[in-house]
Parts: C-alpha cells; structure tokens; sequence
C-alpha cells in the first residue's frame, strides 16, 4: 500500500496515511484524517484520491475553490503511478 505525505513549513504540520486500495478518500482543508488545513491552496473539500493498486487517480472536486497543478499546468483529472 502507498503512502500519501501531506507537509506544512512547521514539525506539527504534517502526516503520514497508507492509501486503502479502491477505496475513495478526499482531501481538503477540512478537518478529519485527511485534513490538510496549514494549506490555503487547498481548499476544503480539494480531490477524490483513489488508489487502484497501480494508479493514483486524482480528481479535483466540483466546489472546490482553488485549482490542481500538474507539471505547472491546470488539470481536470489525471492518475500517477507510484514513484
């Protein structure tokens, strides 16, 4: 299972999740395990991330406030491969 670090200028601000494999989560700014809020880039309900076992599926949220970069470029949707 593949991690996902979200990390802040500060020591507190920081962490550390395993991806669940074909299980949705969103992050945002929001509170709760997912939670990012240091981040005003981020907005509160920001991407659905879902892990497929060899992609990162990435898409951005319809209410969400702010832009997802990829590459210094505006993206919809897009997937990663670990690594």
């Amino acid at each position: 299972m593949p991690d996902l670090i979200a990390q802040g200028v500060e020591a507190q601000q920081r962490w550390r999740r395993g991806l669940p494999l074909g299980q949705a989560v969103v992050l945002g700014r929001s509170g709760g395990v997912w939670g990012v809020p240091w981040d005003s880039h981020i907005s509160r309900h920001h991407v659905r991330l879902e892990w497929t076992g060899e992609r990162l599926e990435v898409t951005p949220l319809p209410d969400a406030r702010n832009p997802v970069y990829l590459r210094g470029e505006e993206q919809t949707r897009f997937s990663l491969r670990a690594g």
